[in-house]
């Protein structure tokens, strides 16, 4: 059984779980800025009101923002990372991750890995390693990409599956 930690105060600290200890935990931010970091174990990390940042850490995890501009991102793991209202931010790992915007105007980077990206609505932009702060050098394995309403801009590489409710695709080598 996971722990469920909420944090009923304004935070605009760091909240994190327990030095890298294993166990599996629940951590909700404050109406305020939060920065929320998990453990190497799986972890499901819960935004609020404000301009969040959740960082699972290792293992396999959950991130959701909610309402503020948030960033979402993970070390390790095959992990799932679900924006929220406002215009979020997305960085993978090497695992294989599932993404999925949210009604904002979101950025979603890839990493390594067999990943799924929704960008669903809002005007987002979708871009595979080599392109954004991403490290270079990645391999290329084939994602799947979906964008939903919006006017989205894809750059993809020439293995990845690109839904055809993408507005702009470029393909790369």
């Amino acid at each position: 059984m996971g722990r469920r930690i909420f944090f009923a105060a304004l935070t605009a600290g760091l909240l994190a779980l327990g030095g890298g200890a294993a166990f599996a935990a629940v951590l909700e931010g404050t109406p305020g800025a939060d920065r929320l970091k998990g453990t190497d174990g799986p972890d499901t990390l819960l935004g609020a009101e404000g301009k969040d940042t959740l960082d699972g850490g290792g293992g396999t995890d959950v991130l959701r923002g909610q309402e503020g501009n948030d960033t979402l991102y993970d070390e390790a793991g095959d992990d799932v990372l679900r924006g929220g209202l406002g215009a979020d931010t997305f960085g993978g790992n090497p695992g294989d991750d599932k993404v999925f915007g949210g009604p904002g105007d979101d950025l979603i980077l890839d990493d390594a890995g067999r990943d799924q990206f929704a960008g669903e609505d809002g005007d987002d932009v979708i871009a595979v390693p080599g392109f954004g702060p991403g490290p270079p050098g990645l391999t290329s394995e084939p994602d799947v990409i979906s964008c939903g309403d919006g006017d989205d801009r894809v750059t993809a590489h020439f293995s990845d599956l690109v839904a055809t409710d993408c507005e702009e695709v470029r393909r790369i080598g």
